[in-house]
């Protein structure tokens, strides 16, 4: 059960969510920042990829929608929902943190005219390391960071990341066939300490399998979760 803003009414969920939950480790309690309407914490908790989730959003409107979608799905046990700004919001400590950030810098082209849209597509509420470094204060020591951004800001989060004493683990890149170049990607990151060896790159996720609209068979697995 999914309640989210009409269309022309807010930044509407799409594949994204997905493609991070799938490639989210397990963990027991999750802090998922810039939760919108709350779809990656609902997905980790039917996937069993979480037993606590903790989801912060800024827009008051998403955040009712996420506490909705919440009840609806019977979670109240499992995962509550947070009004506010995560650069001010004292977050806690949590042993895995997920984010799917707005993709787009501020001055970044044209924005929506809708601003729920704009806010979910532009960095309005904090910027890419401002998410990062948010996500490194609440994370415990041993815990992990995940996201799902540009292909071609992984170098900001890189830099983002060593300012917090942090290195990428892991990173996939996302596809959408095979063979085809990538415009996202998901990634994974720890304390440079639990760090230090060499990022792993896996293999991409591919998004489309044979001709048209056809899932291929990892992402059909992750949805039928």
């Amino acid at each position: 059960m999914l309640w989210q803003p009409a269309r022309g009414h807010g930044y509407r969920t799409n594949l994204d969510p997905v493609l991070l939950a799938g490639f989210v480790l397990p963990a027991r309690r999750v802090l998922d920042l810039g939760a919108g309407c709350g779809v990656v914490g609902l997905l980790l908790l039917k996937m069993g990829k979480a037993l606590e989730v903790t989801a912060v959003e800024v827009q008051p409107e998403l955040a009712e929608l996420a506490a909705k979608n919440v009840v609806d799905n019977r979670l109240e046990a499992a995962m509550q929902v947070r009004t506010g700004d995560l650069r001010t919001l004292d977050l806690g400590v949590f042993d895995a943190v997920v984010f799917n950030p707005p993709y787009f810098r501020a001055a970044h082209g044209r924005r929506p005219p809708e601003p729920g849209r704009a806010t979910g597509r532009y960095e309005t509420h904090g910027t890419l390391a401002d998410f990062i470094s948010a996500g490194m204060r609440a994370l415990d020591l041993r815990g992990r960071m995940s996201a799902i951004v540009p292909t071609a800001r992984l170098g900001e989060v890189r830099r983002a990341l060593a300012a917090d004493d942090a290195g990428l683990e892991r990173v996939r890149p996302v596809c959408s066939r095979a063979g085809s170049a990538s415009r996202l990607a998901v990634w994974q990151a720890a304390r440079q300490r639990a760090s230090a060896r060499e990022v792993t790159s896996e293999a991409p996720i591919v998004v489309h399998a044979g001709v048209g609209r056809e899932y291929a068979a990892e992402v059909r697995g992750w949805l039928r979760e």
